[in-house]
């Protein structure tokens, strides 16, 4: 078996419950590093986990999103994927400030952001949601992903964070990028996906670079941000609609990457069960290529 080795820090999953518990402006730089990690990264013939990305051109939300804010325009003539990808990221950033206790009357984009423009602010959470619907709005198949720390099934607050991973066709990999921080970490031209972005931080890469639109200094964002990169969770149907749809994969509708040897956690903050997650130690299912969804 191949393994990938990295250096990580916390964990859980993404969900309704957990949302609604993430707290305002945690520190999390002050939680005490793991050693490293490691992940399965041996190949695997077929889908042992299939994902769902968006695929309809014709999406009518997306359509009324695309339209209603102008995204097309906003992305035009962007030299590359990722040029755009980062447009988006500081449009989505600008649009609220963050606030860690408030939520909006619905979770979807347009609500978020119809509600951000008469003067409420959100938490990671909505950013998340908000940039990511606006990626796929303009053809770009994004995810959203829940970062936990490894004490998660412990702590009593401060144990996730949500971002964005976008797979970019003109790198074809998949790019973490954090819209509550206007943030896209590079290395060598390249973009970072979450596990990678880790890796990088733990090794002190000085070639480590944090694309964005705003002023964001390198130093408080790595500290900040580790400790939630331990346990990965994405959904297995990350299509868009108004409600959302939920894919079952044998009951569960997420995938959680979860170190070798690590824990599987099954309670977050030590309050919400983690009962919707299918575990997985394998990086090829984690970020495998988007592919044509088989019809059911």
């Amino acid at each position: 078996m191949k393994t990938f080795f990295v250096v990580i820090f916390f964990l859980p999953p993404f969900s309704t419950e957990a949302a609604a518990a993430f707290p305002a402006d945690s520190d999390s730089s002050k939680r005490s590093p793991s050693p490293p990690v490691l992940y399965d990264a041996s190949p695997h013939r077929g889908h042992t986990h299939l994902l769902r990305y968006e695929d309809n051109p014709k999406n009518e939300f997306l359509s009324t999103l695309n339209r209603t804010y102008g995204l097309d325009s906003l992305v035009r003539g962007s030299r590359d994927d990722a040029a755009m990808a980062l447009r988006l990221l500081h449009w989505v950033h600008m649009r609220w400030q963050h606030d860690g206790l408030n939520e909006p009357t619905r979770r979807d984009a347009l609500t978020i952001l119809r509600e951000a423009r008469n003067g409420k602010n959100f938490r990671c959470v909505e950013y998340a949601i908000v940039n990511t619907a606006c990626l796929n709005a303009v053809g770009l198949k994004a995810r959203t992903i829940a970062l936990y720390t490894q004490d998660v099934e412990v702590a009593p607050v401060a144990a996730a964070h949500v971002a964005t991973e976008v797979f970019l066709e003109d790198f074809e990999k998949w790019a973490f990028v954090d819209p509550q921080w206007d943030v896209m970490p590079m290395m060598n031209g390249f973009p970072l996906n979450a596990v990678e972005l880790h890796d990088a931080i733990i090794r002190q890469d000085p070639d480590l670079k944090l694309a964005s639109l705003s002023r964001i200094s390198k130093e408080d964002y790595t500290k900040w941000i580790l400790p939630y990169l331990y346990y990965l969770d994405v959904g297995f149907d990350n299509s868009q609609t108004v409600a959302g749809t939920n894919l079952d994969a044998k009951g569960k509708t997420r995938l959680m990457l979860v170190p070798l040897g690590a824990k599987q956690p099954k309670i977050f903050q030590g309050i919400s069960k983690i009962d919707n997650c299918v575990y997985t130690n394998s990086l090829i299912d984690f970020y495998e290529e988007p592919a044509e969804f088989p019809d059911k």
